[in-house]
């Protein structure tokens, strides 16, 4: 049995929980946050495609984050595509701006929240 990527989603709520505690910086806190969030239901989405449909990722695995959503749409699951289109908005600001403004503890709660329900496949 493999990793599982639900574990990123318990990080996340604990990392969201203590962000405010003096021995965790906030701010980086609540980025990783957002990350393991995405990370948790990307990779989950990702799993359950090639395990459960006839998805094969790209040769260029950095593309698997657009051509996922575009699997889910083709297969008449637009909710997983729209909750994993917002999360990879939110992860690449997290992950990539300095003044991330949308990133912030309403932000992280509503990635794990979204993440839960692409968890939620089986």
């Amino acid at each position: 049995m493999g990793f599982q990527w639900f574990d990123f989603c318990v990080i996340a709520q604990y990392l969201l929980t203590h962000s405010g505690e003096p021995e965790l910086p906030e701010e980086a806190a609540i980025r990783c946050a957002v990350s393991r969030a995405y990370y948790a239901a990307f990779r989950h989405a990702l799993n359950y495609a090639k395990d459960n449909g006839d998805y094969t990722e790209p040769q260029i695995r950095s593309l698997n984050h657009k051509e996922i959503r575009k699997y889910f749409k083709k297969r008449n699951n637009v909710r997983v595509s729209i909750h994993l289109e917002r999360l990879h908005q939110l992860r690449k600001e997290a992950d990539y701006e300095d003044a991330a403004y949308n990133v912030d503890k309403k932000s992280a709660k509503s990635a794990i929240s979204e993440a839960k329900k692409v968890l939620q496949l089986k």
